[in-house]
């Protein structure tokens, strides 16, 4: 199949296969944009914007598992998603504190004195807004050559 027959879709398709099987490191920069983006509208698409947030929710170890999305999010012009993703963070962090410190006994009294559920609302208002396929299948289109490079 030549540059010209390859349609954004199919773009998507192996890059997304390489990334699941082969780990995002297999994947040059721009592919991984492709992979994350793809990644993040499949957990959108299918738990919706919520779906996302709790799949991606921190532990008690620390983690910001939002944080391999920021590159995409801000390569494709959704920057508000990634200070919305980062509040979020830092704010579960403080909750999931105080919840351990109180003994394990009522997160979500915690999460609404902190504010915490009010900012889940927001954010999941973000990440439906966050969303332009047209703008990054067209981005794919007009980088066909660069992305098929190693797959």
């Amino acid at each position: 199949m030549s540059n010209e027959e390859i349609t954004a879709d199919d773009i998507v398709v192996k890059l997304y296969d390489k990334g699941h099987h082969e780990g995002t490191d297999s994947l040059s920069m721009l592919q991984r944009h492709v992979w994350f983006y793809v990644d993040y509208t499949i957990y959108v698409d299918n738990g919706g914007a919520g779906g996302f947030i709790y799949n991606h929710s921190p532990t008690i170890g620390g983690e910001n598992f939002y944080a391999q999305y920021y590159g995409t999010w801000t390569h494709f012009g959704f920057e508000r998603i990634c200070i919305m993703a980062e509040k979020y963070n830092v704010l579960f962090h403080e909750v999931l504190k105080l919840y351990l410190k109180d003994g394990e006994s009522n997160f979500e009294m915690h999460a609404e004195k902190l504010g915490l559920r009010k900012l889940q609302e927001e954010f999941e208002n973000i990440v439906k807004e966050s969303r332009d396929d047209n703008k990054v299948w067209n981005w794919i289109e007009e980088n066909k050559k660069v992305l098929m490079e190693e797959i």
